[in-house]
């Protein structure tokens, strides 16, 4: 409950800071400040306000700022702040340019070209004269205090490199300048604030642990201080620290009004006024939301001036204002029970000298009536209920306060359940609202008297506005099921696309490898052919008829087996260990018998299960009768072995031939040799082989003895990849 009592206590007092900020009055461009980004206020002894912004200085002229004519030699400067030296009103740029503003006149403050090197490249934050006329300055970023001696043409360095992180010095009476030191390399300054007054110096501990911030102080009418670096706030005196406040927010200016009120502007957050003079007291009043406060300043009138560093002035007087105090925590939850005081300036009191004519008596609570509702700016029966279609969302309510005996002017604090987040606080007895979504909607209005006494209870109507069918939540639900059901099956319609296109694609591919390989399959064919009608001629032609048909009878067969087996990709190993001994046998008929083969099979495979490319083997064993063993001077020996290793079946050929490197270079040496299509055929072959299957097929071929220059013989081991699944 306590916890429920407080989130109603705050949301109370938002609100009452909404009506809060309505008191002040706001300038801008539009009233002829030159620029939004404020950064001081002052006033001369003529009274005048004057405005330093980042364009440079306006007046106050009336109710409106204007360019003062003798300003224009500061116009387009970057204006930081005002300063006062004698009496005299100065202003000070953020390039270290000084202004005298005297007899509503503008003049410059001349230094040499010694003294303006001083000060050349830094971005000034105070700027102060003291009474022997010497200038102070100190930087936005962390380099100590600078002391320039006009009449002597000195510059001094006050900034004690490494020793506190924040100084103060006091110039005279009510005269002060603060800055940063400076660390060096060696020595880093301590979180701590040294305050140089004319007589003692004091070190006051700081809590916070962050860089450099932009510093504020400010000498309070109590005898006390206040000093600001950051988010931290240090109320102390020559005895000590008094309080210690962390904001919210970084602090940019610090002011005590002439009521003594504490006012401490915040970055991006308003700003806040403690009404005791106490930082430490939770009585705090906040204002003007999340603007910059950039320079808070009273003029001789006790208007109170604010300035912000993108949204202009703001201004109303400490003498005729409506104070709120914040309700308290522990209060009712259902009403407000903070007390709301009307302080009333009396600028001609009766003669009699009696307030008593002056302030009229006005302490019962008003009440409030709704006197009528326009739908679409028609007239509507009176209800306390609505239910409006969707397109009636145009509604003006009309309101009035009444109290026995006070026909006066009423203000009052409105507020539409689900649009407005706070109350609204007006002096209009009206309200509109336009295009008004679907929705339901309460809305409750209040009157207060000039006493600051709010109706005991609201006037609320409820308003429902029906949603157009597109808006429903069956619609919506029905939209986002055919919108989701569309994607999903525009997203399975093109996925289906893509991978019928890369099946296609795929089969396309794998049909142009298979003619490729029934090409080259035919290709091996008429070269096989070819050599065995060769060596026939060569019996035939040697009168060698008998030879002759034993070498036919062969060859028909050796033709039935390429026949049958030129039809299958794949043929078992026995088949093509028969298609091997009868080519082996043709070619030992054409060489007369210069060698001899033999065929190892190992057990672990299985001839007739076991399968392999068709005419896979016999181009290496072309090689080796034609290349090897045919330009041996003695008898061969080919030697053909299948084995098994790693999942693979391995042929191995091997010859006791010439060699590769001699057979080369007997080629070499013909003047016109023929050149053997086999061995590229078959290269082509195997490449096409592992694209459709995607295997890894594979051959190696090597010299068995490479020191043996005339008989080095070679070797050729082929990987054929086994499935057996």
């Amino acid at each position: 409950m306590r916890i429920l009592a407080f989130i109603v206590a705050f949301l109370l007092t938002s609100n009452l800071l909404t009506a809060q900020d309505a008191l002040f009055n706001h300038y801008g461009k539009s009233e002829g400040l030159s620029s939004n980004e404020i950064y001081d206020i002052a006033q001369d002894n003529a009274g005048r306000i004057w405005v330093a912004t980042s364009k440079g200085l306006v007046t106050l002229e009336g109710l409106s700022f204007q360019l003062n004519p003798s300003s224009r030699i500061v116009q387009g400067s970057f204006v930081v702040g005002f300063f006062e030296s004698e009496g005299i009103l100065g202003c000070y740029t953020a390039e270290g340019r000084l202004f005298y503003i005297k007899d509503n006149k503008v003049s410059p403050i001349a230094l040499n070209t010694q003294l303006q090197s001083a000060i050349a490249g830094k971005i000034v934050n105070q700027a102060r004269i003291d009474g022997a006329g010497n200038i102070w300055m100190s930087n936005i970023i962390g380099s100590g205090l600078i002391e320039i001696q006009p009449s002597t043409r000195k510059v001094v360095n006050h900034d004690e490199p490494g020793a506190y992180k924040y100084i103060v010095r006091q110039l005279s009476d009510n005269n002060y300048i603060v800055g940063s030191s400076k660390p060096t390399a060696n020595s880093a300054s301590v979180n701590q604030l040294k305050v140089f007054f004319n007589e003692i110096e004091l070190e006051i501990s700081l809590s916070g642990n962050s860089e450099y911030n932009k510093s504020k102080f400010s000498a309070l009418q109590n005898k006390s201080y206040l000093f600001s670096a950051g988010a931290e706030v240090v109320n102390f005196s020559e005895k000590g620290i008094l309080a210690r406040l962390f904001t919210e927010k970084k602090v940019e200016c610090l002011f005590e009004d002439s009521e003594q009120k504490i006012w401490i502007g915040l970055n991006q957050g308003g700003v806040i006024c403690f009404p005791t003079g106490d930082i430490s007291s939770r009585n705090r009043i906040e204002y003007l939301s999340n603007k910059t406060i950039t320079a808070i300043y009273e003029d001789s009138d006790n208007n109170l001036w604010l300035a912000t560093a993108n949204s202009g002035i703001y201004q109303y007087s400490l003498n005729s204002n409506i104070t709120y105090v914040s309700p308290d925590i522990n209060s009712s939850l259902s009403r407000d029970t903070g007390r709301y005081v009307q302080a009333i300036r009396i600028d001609n009191p009766s003669p009699e000298g009696s307030l008593s004519n002056a302030i009229e008596s006005d302490t019962i609570a008003p009440k409030i009536y709704i006197s009528s509702i326009k739908i679409n700016n028609q007239d509507t029966v009176l209800l306390s209920n609505y239910e409006l279609r969707a397109e009636q969302n145009f509604i003006r309510l009309s309101f009035v306060g009444s109290a026995p005996g006070n026909p006066g002017v009423f203000q009052y604090r409105y507020k539409l359940s689900g649009i407005d987040q706070k109350w609204v606080y007006t002096s209009s007895s009206y309200v509109q609202y336009t295009m008004l979504p679907p929705g339901n909607y309460l809305f409750s209005v209040e009157a207060m008297n000039k006493s600051g006494i709010w109706s005991k209870e609201s006037a609320q109507i409820q308003i429902e506005i029906l949603p157009h069918f597109y808006q429903t939540l069956w619609f919506k639900l029905l939209l986002a099921g055919i919108i989701s059901l569309l994607v999903i099956f525009s997203v399975w319609i093109y996925s289906r696309s893509i991978r019928k296109k890369e099946q296609e694609k795929s089969e396309v591919n794998k049909k142009i490898a298979n003619l490729e390989l029934l090409a080259l399959r035919a290709q091996m064919n008429p070269h096989f052919i070819f050599n065995t009608l060769s060596s026939i001629q060569h019996f035939i032609s040697g009168n060698n008829s008998e030879e002759a048909l034993k070498y036919l009878s062969k060859f028909a067969k050796l033709m039935r087996v390429i026949l049958d087996n030129s039809k299958k990709k794949f043929i078992s190993i026995a088949d093509e260990i028969n298609a091997i001994s009868l080519y082996l046998d043709l070619e030992k008929l054409r060489f007369k018998n210069k060698f001899d083969y033999h065929i190892t099979v190992h057990p672990d495979i299985d001839k007739e299960y076991d399968e392999m490319p068709s005419m896979l083997v016999q181009p290496y064993l072309e090689n080796a009768v034609l290349h090897g063993i045919a330009h041996k001077k003695t008898s061969g020996k080919i030697d053909i072995e299948l084995y098994l290793e790693n999942d693979y079946l391995v042929v191995c050929v091997q010859d006791d031939g010439v060699g590769r490197k001699k057979a080369q270079e007997i080629r070499s040496k013909q003047p016109k040799y023929h050149k053997s299509q086999g061995m590229s055929i078959t290269e082509d072959r195997l490449n096409i082989i592992n694209k459709v299957n995607d295997s890894d097929l594979s051959v190696t071929i090597e010299d068995i003895d490479p020191d043996n220059i005339e008989e080095s013989g070679t070797r050729v081991k082929i990987y054929v990849p086994l499935n057996r699944d």
